[in-house]
């Protein structure tokens, strides 16, 4: 057993496992430890040169990317480091704690945007949410608005996790260009139905939406065309 494995078994949690098991895929193996714990771990591993290889749990596998998201490396290493993990994301939680733990340097956005324009096409159902989560997460900027746009617009991945990370980082943009992504997002322009179906729900329930944003979605939302008559 390594050193993580029997950290993590210390603080295992059942009814905490349970509750996660219900968010997650059912061939994660949990052992039932809470997030704060998980971070309080990554540091330590960090810091002790832990091995982190192992993806035999949800909670290692979280570990591993908590822990590559805030070591301190070059650049080029770091980059190498992020690809090599991809493979290991299975689920909506590790991607989206991955994409949001990493701290990206400005020097560095233009290198990290590599990647999102690397994967965002992507068939695969979390690589393609990898790039979406970054998107949203650190790309949110103007200059990076009409390849957003574009991506909503030609977005096609069948899968369920990659469709709710393509609505979200939607709503997200609308969120910081309302009038530009309202507009999108009304015109039908957005090829998947699902996934725009799924960000026009995601703008009327977000807090970030301005009201007269949300008024408009609202007018369109369960409208129905008006029933035909009969010429006689």
């Amino acid at each position: 057993m390594t050193a993580l494995r029997a950290e993590l078994e210390k603080l295992a949690d059942e009814k905490y496992r349970a509750f996660s098991a219900k968010l997650l895929p059912k061939a994660e193996t949990l052992i039932g430890v809470r997030i704060p714990e998980l971070r309080k771990l990554a540091k330590r591993a960090a810091a002790e040169n832990w091995d982190l290889s192992s993806d035999g749990t949800f909670e290692e596998t979280m570990v591993a990317a908590l822990a590559l998201a805030r070591a301190e490396m070059p650049l080029g290493g770091k980059l190498a480091a992020v690809e090599e993990f991809l493979p290991r994301i299975r689920n909506w939680s590790v991607c989206d704690s991955f994409c949001a733990e990493l701290k990206i340097a400005e020097p560095e956005r233009e290198h990290y945007f590599a990647l999102v324009e690397k994967y965002i096409g992507s068939a695969d159902e979390f690589l393609c949410r990898f790039a979406y989560a970054m998107l949203l997460g650190h790309f949110t900027d103007r200059r990076y608005l009409d390849f957003a746009l574009s991506h909503f617009e030609n977005f096609d991945n069948p899968h369920y996790y990659a469709k709710t990370a393509c609505a979200w980082c939607a709503a997200t943009y609308l969120a910081k260009f309302p009038r530009e992504l309202a507009d999108f997002l009304l015109s039908g322009k957005m090829r998947d139905k699902k996934a725009l179906q799924m960000a026009k729900q995601k703008v009327r329930d977000s807090f970030r939406t301005p009201p007269e944003i949300k008024a408009q979605f609202a007018e369109k939302r369960g409208a129905r065309k008006p029933a035909k008559r009969g010429l006689g």
